[in-house]
């Protein structure tokens, strides 16, 4: 009995959540600028610290996070922000953490710029994409310049609301590269995700 309670709670739950597509109206309808490119939605960020590290720390992005204007989509992002130094070997981490509450499985599926001090993009790697009910990210970059650097880590909304169970998707990341993968998720315009580094001497 008590199991059967449990599960029809989970049941209820799932029901609950707002579908994806009216999730991402809420974000299309936010009366506020959209930038129109990755300086501008730097400048109109509140920069978070990226963490050096284990042990992350996970920010929200929703529908109140600054908003860019992508290629066929708007995407709600945050921007984090470190220091570097000429000739630092630097491995990122982005991770997005699943929204698993219930049989409704959904994950913001990260769309990814590291910039400059100015807002420029700069060269990175994409050297590893794994989605399980979580999606991982891994970027290593050489630092040419002592400075502030930015990842701007915003939600991509180009397939939201569609369902890829046990298929192979296509996932758009970073720098016009992609990666094929095996999803059992919903992309989702909000979610948690950490941003940690390493120096790798």
């Amino acid at each position: 009995m008590k199991r059967t309670l449990a599960i029809l709670g989970i049941m209820s739950l799932s029901a609950c959540a707002p579908p994806v597509a009216d999730l991402y109206l809420q974000v299309t309808t936010q009366p506020q600028l959209i930038a129109q490119t990755e300086k501008d939605a730097v400048s109109r960020a509140e920069p978070k610290s990226m963490k050096e590290g284990f042990f992350p720390r996970y920010h929200e992005i929703s529908a109140q996070s600054p908003i860019i204007q992508r290629d066929g989509y708007l995407s709600n992002y945050e921007v984090f922000k470190a220091n570097f130094e000429a000739g630092q070997n630097i491995m990122m981490f982005v991770a997005s953490q699943c929204d698993c509450l219930g049989f409704d499985k959904r994950v913001l599926v990260p769309d990814i710029s590291f910039l400059d001090e100015k807002g420029e993009p700069e060269n990175a790697t994409v050297e590893g994409v794994s989605l399980g009910l979580n999606f991982f990210v891994t970027l290593r970059t050489n630092i040419e310049r002592d400075g502030n650097y930015y990842l701007l880590v915003g939600a991509n909304n180009a397939s939201v609301g569609k369902e890829a169970p046990n298929k192979n998707a296509t996932a758009p990341l970073y720098s016009g590269q992609s990666a094929s993968l095996s999803t059992s998720t919903t992309p989702n315009p909000f979610g948690e995700v950490s941003v940690t580094y390493f120096i790798d001497d």
